[in-house]
């Protein structure tokens, strides 16, 4: 009678799987804890692509001021004004350009602004570039002849 109770247990548990419910309990809760630390590794793999991605704002100033641009700046005046007026008001220019009846002196102030988005799989920058120019012409005997600036102007 014994063997035969044994056997119908076995039986019944094979019908389950062949596991005990205690067996079956652990397996459960194994299955509830690799699935938990799958969710954990999603999350703590997003905190890691959010901790190395980054923002940044930028900028940048190159060439000679711009004094051509200040509230008090001289007033330049053809056929009175000479080379050395300029140098002494402007300073020494980015450029000095010879012709065959003149000079002509090349002022730039550039500046660069912009922003960028870095992330591990995708980059993307964008910069916005400014130049602020004078020009000088002056003929063989060092007076101005013409001059201009440009409509834009980079901040000072």
């Amino acid at each position: 009678m014994l063997r035969i109770d044994t056997l119908k247990r076995r039986q019944a548990t094979m019908n389950q799987g062949g596991r005990t419910k205690k067996q079956r309990a652990i397996m459960h809760a194994r299955a509830q804890l690799l699935s938990w630390r799958g969710t954990a590794l999603h999350v703590l793999l997003g905190l890691m692509v959010l901790s190395l991605s980054a923002c940044a704002k930028f900028s940048s100033q190159q060439g000679v001021d711009n004094l051509w641009r200040a509230e008090d700046a001289v007033q330049f005046q053809v056929g009175r004004t000479t080379q050395s007026d300029v140098l002494e008001a402007l300073g020494p220019p980015s450029q000095i350009i010879s012709l065959n009846d003149g000079s002509v002196f090349y002022y730039l102030r550039e500046y660069k602004s912009g922003a960028a988005t870095v992330f591990i799989v995708y980059n993307e920058a964008h910069m916005d570039v400014l130049y602020d120019r004078a020009v000088f012409f002056f003929d063989r005997d060092g007076k101005l002849t013409q001059h201009s600036y440009s409509t834009e102007e980079a901040p000072r």
